[in-house]
This record gives structure tokens, C-alpha cells and sequence, in this order.
């Protein structure tokens, strides 16, 4: 998937279904931990960080103006 052509400023991301923890890890941790990887691989395309909801497990981001 290219992100680059979503036609949008905005959006927010989650894991939508359970995912299996490894080493231990609660589910929780993981999926959270899947959410901020996006965050930090998106923030490289050009988007930011607008805020965090659910305990971290739903992040908002905006494009920035290009």
C-alpha cells in the first residue's frame, strides 16, 4: 500500500483484531505496540502525531502541509 496517495489530512489508527503477544507480552502491550510502530513509520512519510486515545491502542494523525 502507498500511503502516499490516501487522499486525506487526517486519520487514525488501531489493530482491529487480536493479535497474538510474544515473549510474554499481554495482548494489550502488543497491540499498542503495533500502533506506535505505525505512528513512527508514518512520521517519516510526512504525517504527526496528533493524539493518543484508548490507553495508547488508537492514535490520531495529521498530514503536514507539504
Amino acid at each position: 500500500m502507498n500511503i502516499d496517495a490516501y487522499p486525506f489530512r487526517y486519520m487514525y489508527l488501531s489493530v482491529p483484531t487480536p493479535i497474538r503477544p510474544g515473549s510474554g507480552r499481554t495482548e494489550f502491550d502488543a497491540r499498542v505496540d503495533v500502533v506506535l510502530a505505525a505512528v513512527e513509520m508514518l512520521e517519516t512519510r510526512g504525517w504527526e502525531l496528533v493524539n493518543l486515545e484508548e490507553l495508547g491502542q488508537i492514535a490520531f494523525m495529521r498530514r503536514l502541509e507539504r
